[in-house]
């Protein structure tokens, strides 16, 4: 299995838990690292395991931060030979942490610069979808260079997205008993474009929900997935990987 999408920094005991994720099936992680005063032992861990990709950006809350000196790191670090994406990056009006304008600003600068280092984005969006989806076609990212992470929308979303050629990736909150617009959504995608991640510490899946998320709990989002979708876990897994390989680019790591 693959947890597409992890803050490994943020876990207690982050080694214990990658090496426990390891044992129990997990092959591979990607962690995300932002230009920010954790990001040394957040790259501490991608270069002590072999088996932990990274991607870099700064995310909409922390828009207001984007000052010289981080997108000097952020450089730096998409540079680093485990860099695989620009991410994640996008936009956030649920809790504007951030000015929206400047998220915006943050954003297309970020997409600018993922072109530059031709890299795929890996985007958060919450209450902005519009604005999202707006920015990403003017920048010429709608396409299968995008990987929505968390992916919290209903099927018109993703049909839309489907059509567009990009990539989603299901968080535990698929799992909870209300979250029917989301398992709508999965039923929709295409087999070759979805991922799962844990998103962890945050967003527990339904078994373990209230304990902190770790890489290993994704496979209950692969089980849950694999019931959903009638699919059997093997061959799930075995497409995710894939999906994973494809849209990271990264067939020449192993």
């Amino acid at each position: 299995m693959i947890d597409s999408h992890a803050h490994l920094e943020m876990l207690v005991d982050p080694e214990n838990k990658i090496r426990s994720a390891f044992q129990q099936g997990v092959k591979r992680i990607l962690t995300v690292i932002e230009p920010t005063e954790d990001w040394k032992k957040a790259i501490n861990l991608v270069e002590n395991f072999d088996h932990i990709l990274f991607s870099a950006g700064v995310h909409p809350h922390n828009a207001k931060l984007n000052e010289p000196q981080v997108e000097e790191l952020l450089i730096n670090l998409l540079e680093h030979k485990k860099a695989v994406a620009v991410g994640e990056i996008g936009l956030d009006y649920h809790y504007m942490n951030s000015d929206p304008q400047k998220q915006k600003e943050v954003f297309i600068n970020q997409l600018r610069l993922a072109r530059e280092f031709k890299k795929p984005v890996i985007v958060h969006t919450r209450d902005a979808f519009e604005d999202t989806i707006r920015i990403l076609e003017s920048e010429g990212y709608l396409n299968e260079m995008t990987l929505f992470h968390c992916f919290s929308l209903g099927p018109n979303e993703i049909e839309f997205l489907m059509k567009k050629g990009c990539y989603v990736s299901f968080a535990g909150n698929f799992t909870y008993p209300k979250a029917d617009r989301i398992r709508e959504a999965l039923k929709k995608a295409k087999i070759d474009k979805i991922m799962f991640e844990t998103d962890c510490p945050f967003l527990s899946p339904q078994p373990v929900r209230g304990k902190k998320n770790e890489p290993a709990f994704v496979a209950f989002n692969y089980r849950e997935a694999s019931r959903i979708l009638n699919l059997h876990i093997e061959e799930l897994v075995k497409k995710v990987e894939d999906n994973f390989q494809k849209f990271f680019r990264i067939f020449d790591r192993d």
